[in-house]
């Protein structure tokens, strides 16, 4: 079964387990979701250039900053900064969600692939996720599934046409 590893930046628990069940209804059967969180923006950096996701999903008006700084939240400029130091070293696509319309077009220019606005809309969410979620093709599925079930016979035949030679 394929895997797709999913990053998801966010400060809030319960906002963090539904876009994975979000992810994880789009993704289906046909895929497993391994997914990483992260509620500060220096943890979402040290995770997005340490490990390799197929997905980075980042709300970046709800991100706890780093322990040493004296404000809980980030500001939008360390939200591009930290967008624009991912996309420098990863390929990965980055959705930012619950997005404030100010905030827009400065995420975007920074390197968000896609940037959705407030009010958070779930169909939106799962149709945007459906856009950057490659799906294995049934096609190969079923044609390995033939393979190995014809070399299993075949391996079963062999040891049977052994047996009677005895």
């Amino acid at each position: 079964m394929h895997t797709i590893n999913v990053l998801i930046g966010n400060s809030n628990p319960r906002v963090t387990n539904l876009i994975y069940s979000l992810v994880r209804s789009v993704c289906g059967d046909s895929m497993s979701v391994d997914c990483s969180r992260a509620m500060r923006v220096d943890e979402v950096l040290a995770q997005a250039v340490r490990n390799n996701f197929d997905l980075i999903i980042i709300n970046p008006e709800d991100l706890c900053a780093a322990p040493e700084r004296r404000r809980t939240t980030i500001t939008i400029r360390q939200a591009v900064d930290a967008i624009r130091s991912i996309k420098t070293l990863r390929s990965a696509p980055v959705i930012c969600v619950a997005v404030s319309p100010e905030n827009d077009l400065l995420l975007s220019e920074a390197g968000a692939n896609l940037v959705l606005g407030l009010p958070f809309n779930c169909e939106e969410f799962k149709e945007a996720i459906s856009r950057f979620v490659v799906f294995p093709e049934p096609e190969v599925e079923a044609r390995q599934t033939r393979q190995s079930f014809a070399s299993a016979f075949l391996r079963g035949w062999e040891k049977f046409a052994a047996s009677l030679s005895l």
